[in-house]
C-alpha cells in the first residue's frame, strides 16, 4: 500500500510499545467498531461493517474528521454525553496495540491514510518502541474507513458489543438515551451503546447515558451506581405495569434492579398501586409479607394476603406502599399479662359446674394435667372472644367464666381444650378430629378411664 502512497509527514506520538499492557487485538476491533458507530449514531453517516481475507473493515460516509483529531485528548466524542467515546486517545492507543500484536492496520480520512509503526524512539536509551504515524496523502473525499488485520471472530465480537449494530432499525434510536431494550435475546447492559459485562442477572436490558458509568475499558461498572442510574432515569418514572409487575415478581430474588430501591423518587404512584394490586389480586390495603407461621395464620384469619418474605431492598419498596409485615399487622398478642379470676371468688354454681365437667373427663376421657385458669372477657392471640383456650408453653387451659354458670357449656368447652392438650394439634385438623372421636366413644362406651386396657 505504501509504494502507491505520497507521504505527507512521519509522526512521533510519545506513546511507547508498553503502554496499556492488558489491551490486546479485540480491544483494537472494538475501538474501531465503537467510532464507526458513532459516525452512524450521532453523525447520521451511512456506513458498513465488513470482513475479506483476513481483514476486518469499518467505513462510513460521513464528512470525516480531520488530522488534529490524531493528538492525544483531542476527539468529537469527548463532550457528548451519549457518546461512547470518553479519553479521546482509544483510537490513537489502538494503532499502538494492533502494531505491537503484530497486525497491519491503517485508517483513512478525507485526504489521508494513517499507518502505524512501532520504531525505536529518538527518546530511548534502551531500545524502547515508540508509536510512529506514517501519514500519507490519498484521494478520499468523505467518511472514514478503519482497517485490521484480525480474526474473523474477533471482528465479530467486536461488532456485538454494540447496542446499536445489533439492534433492528426500529430500535437502533433505543441507543441514543437512557432506554428499556426488549427486543434484544439475551439480557445485556449497554452504557452510551456499549455492551458491558455483567455478573448479575437482569430483568430487562438497559442502555444508560453518561459519562464515567464505566472503566476506560469498558469493562467493569459500579452495581450500585448503575442501579441507582435505572431507578433515577427509568423505573422511578415509568408507567409501565408490565415492568413493575416484574419487579414484584422478583421480589425474592437478587437482580440488577432490586439491588436498591428508590420509592421515594416514584413518579405515578397511581399506576403503581394499580400494578401491584393487579398482580396479587388484592386490595392493597390488605396485603402483608410473611414473617412466622404464627403471625401469618393471625394475618389470613383477618383476610390479609399474606406474600412471601420479599429481600431487604423490596421490603423498603414494599412498606413506602404500606405493605407491611405480617407481625406488624397483627402484632403477637402478649397472653402472658392476663388477670385470671381466682377460685375462691366463683360462685357455687360456677365451682360445681366446674368440678362435675372435670370429674366426668377424667373418669372417662383423660386425667387433666393442666392447670385451669378462669378470666373475664377470653380473647386469643387474634384478639377474637374465645370460650377456652389450651396454652401449650404454660400448661394451662383458660376458660371464659362466663360459661361456667351453664354445665352444658362448661363440660362442652373443657372436654375442646382438653383434646387440644392431648392432641397437642390445631382446630379444624386431622389430628384433632381424630382424638375428638376417640373421646367421643369414651362416654358413648361410659368406660371408666383406669379400667380401659
Amino acid at each position: 500500500m505504501e509504494k502507491n502512497l505520497c507521504l505527507y509527514m512521519r509522526k512521533e506520538t510519545l506513546i511507547n510499545e508498553n503502554y496499556l499492557q492488558n489491551w490486546n487485538i479485540q480491544n483494537v476491533a472494538k475501538e474501531f467498531a465503537q467510532n464507526n458507530v458513532f459516525a452512524m449514531q450521532q453523525l447520521q453517516a451511512e456506513g458498513k461493517q465488513y470482513y475479506n481475507n483476513g481483514i476486518a473493515y469499518w467505513e462510513d460516509y460521513g464528512e470525516g474528521f480531520t488530522l488534529d483529531m490524531m493528538l492525544i485528548g483531542m476527539g468529537e466524542q469527548k463532550h457528548i454525553s451519549n457518546a461512547p467515546g470518553e479519553n479521546s486517545e482509544g483510537m490513537k492507543v489502538s494503532l499502538m496495540v494492533a502494531c505491537r500484536e503484530q497486525k497491519q492496520c491503517y485508517i483513512e480520512i478525507p485526504g489521508f491514510t494513517i499507518i502505524p509503526k512501532l520504531e525505536e524512539s529518538a527518546l530511548s536509551t534502551n531500545n524502547t518502541k515508540e508509536l510512529i504515524l506514517y501519514i500519507y496523502n490519498n484521494t478520499r473525499k468523505n467518511g472514514v474507513l478503519f482497517a485490521l488485520e484480525c480474526d474473523a471472530d474477533i471482528f465479530y465480537q467486536a461488532n456485538n458489543c454494540f447496542g446499536f449494530l445489533l439492534a433492528n432499525d426500529t430500535d437502533k434510536q433505543l441507543f441514543s438515551n437512557n432506554n428499556i431494550i426488549k427486543n434484544i435475546k439475551d439480557k445485556s447492559l449497554f452504557i452510551n451503546g456499549v455492551k458491558i459485562a455483567t455478573n448479575i442477572p437482569m430483568l430487562y436490558s438497559y442502555n444508560l447515558v453518561g459519562k464515567g458509568l464505566s472503566n476506560r475499558d469498558r469493562n467493569a461498572v459500579d452495581l450500585y451506581e448503575i442501579n441507582n442510574h435505572i431507578w433515577s432515569s427509568l423505573i422511578a418514572n415509568t408507567t409501565d405495569k408490565e415492568l413493575i409487575k416484574e419487579l414484584l415478581k422478583n421480589a425474592n430474588s437478587t437482580v440488577l434492579e432490586n439491588m436498591c430501591t428508590y420509592a421515594y423518587r416514584i413518579k405515578y404512584s397511581n399506576i403503581w398501586i394499580s400494578a401491584i394490586e393487579e398482580y396479587y389480586k388484592k386490595e392493597i390495603s390488605k396485603l402483608c409479607y410473611a414473617t412466622g407461621d404464627k403471625s401469618d395464620t393471625r394475618a389470613k384469619y383477618r383476610k390479609f394476603k399474606v406474600i412471601k418474605t420479599p429481600c431487604d431492598s423490596m421490603i423498603n419498596l414494599f412498606n413506602y406502599f404500606g405493605i407491611y409485615s405480617s407481625e406488624n399487622v397483627v402484632p403477637t398478642k402478649d397472653i402472658t399479662t392476663r388477670e385470671y379470676v381466682q377460685l375462691k371468688d366463683l360462685t357455687e354454681v360456677q365451682h360445681n359446674n366446674l368440678k362435675h365437667a372435670r370429674n366426668l373427663i377424667q373418669k372417662h376421657y383423660t386425667k387433666i394435667d393442666y392447670k385451669i385458669r378462669y378470666v373475664n372477657d377470653l380473647t386469643d392471640e387474634y384478639n377474637n372472644q374465645v370460650l377456652g383456650l389450651c396454652d401449650h408453653n404454660n400448661q394451662i387451659i383458660i376458660l371464659n367464666i362466663d360459661i361456667l354458670n351453664n354445665f352444658n357449656q362448661t363440660f362442652e368447652t373443657l372436654l375442646h381444650e382438653c383434646i387440644h392438650m392431648v392432641s397437642r394439634a390445631g382446630d379444624c385438623t386431622e389430628e384433632f378430629e381424630r382424638e375428638w372421636e376417640k373421646a367421643c366413644l369414651c362416654f358413648a362406651l361410659g368406660t371408666e378411664r383406669q379400667k380401659r386396657k
